[in-house]
């Protein structure tokens, strides 16, 4: 009865707490670093005991829920493996075992937990409280339940080798209470100048979820190739593929689909146009609706140009609309509509038809196209995002679609001064793009310079350069790695750890008091201990010698 009476003295804790977790914030703190946490918490406390979890090869999840739904239990036996594989050769198919040790069950409610999808409004909140005898995580949706698990595990210090192998929680007793500073926190790869196959994209979910990123923004076609098989649509990805076998399957999209919602990430799939549209003039049924496909390459301009004026063009994205919501259950679509180039709608059959249709000019021509496009994206994916940078002011967006800024950080506040009402994702290039740097094409600079640093990343904070009410429009941040020079084999390193970074401003509050380099790199490289154990290896952050003595290296 004492451990009940405790538990639900924690969960009324927790419940009360989590109407102030959005202004609550960690003081100011010397640079030790608490529980090698990433990222920091919203709010935290925390003791100076140590648990020990006796039985940990039968960790035990006791839900409070009269329902559930079927990501849960999967989604245990994962953290299970996650945390306690090192240590235990066996362990429990179900979420309930018959354990002693009360530090070996950890009580679960969830408010809502058939919420599975992370959408663009899904609460993402958790607290979690630990104590001797007192394991308890209070969510509001299965999404904060895997945030919370993964603080959880994140807390679990695991010491000894082979049979000797031990479990503790330290600095008890503990209480967390945790949502993010931003609703959106994503990666964008892109699988169309190289494609990546899904062993590898599931390991950059596997990395996104540990860091808490939450939206995987798939650019999965592009002028290089078009890599996926639509089923109203089959000859796009026949002949628009590098190959039969760089094509996701019906199958394949399945498994990444399933993948990202188990971890509570969202996609966000992207078919570019009406540039960027090259490979799909390789299907000969296209091949003459779309200008500049046949031309040399105009040195990194992409190749591939729809032709606006032509019905069959909206009949084509129609298509490729209805097979994405098929795909994709989320609430958001990305348009792309970036990099025209007019020079490729100068014909004579497209000027004739501007000319009868009162359109005056390629700009104009351009914002026609956007108009025809995007009646075509379903109802219910509410949420359509669009590229934008200095080049594109000319657009004319709907106050309710989102613009995904890619131009230099000193050009944001005229782009958002432009478009007064539209909410903003930061992809600026000079901090979150994760190509820079790293050369072209033809073996000569990258179009952006520098390659930014883990260090440079972090000082990417938007309140630096926006004020609360341009602040107040802004969704959240997105690291984007083109893959121009990319494939599989560099994925994982490109993105990791660097992208933490970012995953940090958008999760935790603005003066969480970790800011010092030495703080930094010191939890960090304990992350990328931490997820080498779950078979996921990414490139050191800095020399052999910093890494055992990072204090002579790095400024307090």
């Amino acid at each position: 009865m004492r451990t009940f009476a405790l538990l639900l003295v924690a969960l009324l804790s927790i419940q009360l707490a989590f109407s102030e977790v959005k202004v609550e914030e960690t003081p100011k703190a010397k640079p030790d670093i608490p529980h090698n946490l990433w990222p920091i918490p919203a709010s935290y406390k925390t003791g100076s005991n140590t648990i020990n979890i006796k039985d940990p090869c039968n960790f035990s999840f006791n839900f409070l829920n009269k329902d559930t739904n079927p990501q849960i239990p999967q989604l245990v036996a994962l953290y299970r493996k996650y945390m306690f594989s090192k240590g235990c050769k066996t362990l429990p198919n179900t979420m309930k075992t018959a354990t002693a040790d009360l530090n070996s069950i950890l009580t679960v409610y969830i408010k809502d937990a058939q919420q599975y999808l992370m959408n663009s409004e899904t609460d993402e909140s958790y607290t979690l409280y630990i104590q001797n005898g007192v394991l308890a995580l209070n969510c509001s949706t299965y999404i904060g339940f895997v945030r919370g698990i993964e603080t959880f595990a994140q807390l679990l210090t695991v010491s000894g080798t082979g049979s000797s192998v031990s479990f503790s929680i330290q600095s008890t007793p503990i209480t967390i209470i945790d949502a993010p500073r931003f609703a959106h926190r994503g990666v964008m790869v892109d699988t169309s100048r190289h494609f990546i196959s899904k062993e590898r994209l599931f390991q950059v979910m596997d990395a996104m979820v540990s860091v808490k990123l939450n939206v995987f923004h798939w650019h999965i076609s592009d002028s290089d190739s078009f890599p996926i098989y639509l089923p109203s649509r089959p000859n796009l990805s026949k002949y628009g593929a590098f190959s039969p076998s760089e094509v996701y399957s019906e199958q394949d999209v399945k498994d990444i689909v399933n993948y990202a919602i188990l971890r509570g990430i969202k996609i966000v799939a992207e078919i570019d146009s009406p540039s960027h549209t090259g490979s799909l003039a390789l299907d000969p049924a296209v091949h003459d609706m779309i200008f500049c496909a046949d031309t040399i390459w105009y040195r990194g301009i992409p190749f591939g140009q729809l032709n606006p004026t032509l019905d069959e063009i909206y009949n084509i994205f129609s298509d490729i609309y209805k097979d994405l919501k098929n795909y994709f259950p989320w609430d958001s679509v990305h348009l792309g509509c970036d990099e025209v180039f007019s020079r490729c709608w100068n014909t004579d059959q497209v000027n004739d038809f501007m000319k009868k249709n009162n359109i005056p000019d390629y700009n104009a021509l351009f914002n026609y196209y956007l108009k025809r496009i995007r009646p075509l994206v379903s109802s219910q994916q509410k949420n359509r995002i669009y590229w934008t940078n200095p080049d594109t002011l000319y657009l004319n967006f709907e106050q309710d679609e989102i613009l995904q800024w890619w131009g230099n950080t000193d050009q944001l506040v005229a782009g958002m001064n432009h478009y007064p009402k539209n909410k903003y994702i930061l992809s600026n290039f000079n901090y979150l793009y994760l190509d820079c740097g790293a050369g072209n094409y033809f073996g000569n600079k990258s179009w952006c310079d520098p390659y930014h640093t883990w260090l440079d990343i972090y000082h990417f904070e938007p309140s630096k350069f926006l004020n609360p009410t341009q602040l107040g429009r802004v969704i959240g941040l997105e690291a984007a790695l083109w893959s121009e020079i990319n494939d599989g084999s560099s994925t994982l390193n490109k993105i990791f750890p660097r992208t933490n970074s970012m995953a940090e401003r958008g999760w935790s509050p603005v003066n969480h008091g970790y800011q010092s380099n030495y703080a930094i790199f010191v939890r960090l490289d304990a992350w990328r201990r931490y997820i080498a154990q779950r078979g996921i290896e990414v490139v050191p952050l800095t020399s052999g010698y910093c890494e055992k003595h990072p204090e002579t290296c790095f400024d307090y």
